[in-house]
């Protein structure tokens, strides 16, 4: 009977080993995997933040042309209505007057180009932002399956160990006699001095 019940110990033992060992790869599969998962979000955060940094800075280009030509529009009326008028658009104030003109609008230009500038570097900061996110969320995952890996065979070296435990200590008690068997078979089932 003590046999029996050592087998089933012993074997519940490692089946729980086994159990255990098996459910911690499976977790560190599913760690990576979320690592890899979470890493392909950023990753994917990250190029459309790109996209959207090259979309401004298109935009930027497109509206700091269309202003300019505007702004070259309303010289060429100012100076058609000056010359309407019978001012000779060549000299004096009228030319300073399309030259600050010119100049106003070189600076609304500049600072159409410069905003644009200023999303676009928003953009690509959040674009490096979620490409250091999807490294980190990749190594999260390995060095979580990692650990997990290195816990589940210690799990297994731990139910090895207490199945062998389990076996030797049946057989030890089986096969050592105890203080109280001595001379029981040779007194008529006595002690020595009993």
């Amino acid at each position: 009977m003590a046999a029996l019940s050592t087998v089933l110990l012993a074997g519940l033992t490692g089946a729980g080993a086994i159990n255990q060992f098996a459910g911690q790869r499976r977790e560190a599969k599913r760690a990576e995997q979320e690592g890899n998962y979470a890493g392909a979000a950023y990753d994917e955060n990250a190029r459309i933040a790109g996209l959207q940094a090259e979309d401004a800075l298109a935009r930027g280009r497109e509206n700091e042309s269309r202003f300019r030509t505007g702004v070259k529009g309303a010289v060429g009326e100012n100076r058609a209505a000056m010359a309407a008028q019978g001012i000779d658009v060549g000299i004096g104030s009228a030319v300073d007057v399309q030259r600050d003109t010119m100049a106003l609008g070189e600076l609304d230009a500049l600072t159409i180009r410069n905003n644009a500038a200023r999303e676009a570097w928003g953009y690509q900061t959040q674009a490096l932002q979620d490409q250091h996110a999807a490294a980190m969320a990749r190594t999260s995952g390995r060095n979580q399956a990692k650990a997990l890996r290195q816990a589940s065979l210690g799990s297994l070296l731990t139910g090895a160990a207490d199945v062998y435990g389990a076996v030797h200590t049946y057989g030890t008690s089986r096969s050592r006699p105890k203080a109280t068997d001595y001379g029981r078979s040779n007194y008529g089932g006595r002690g020595m001095f009993g």
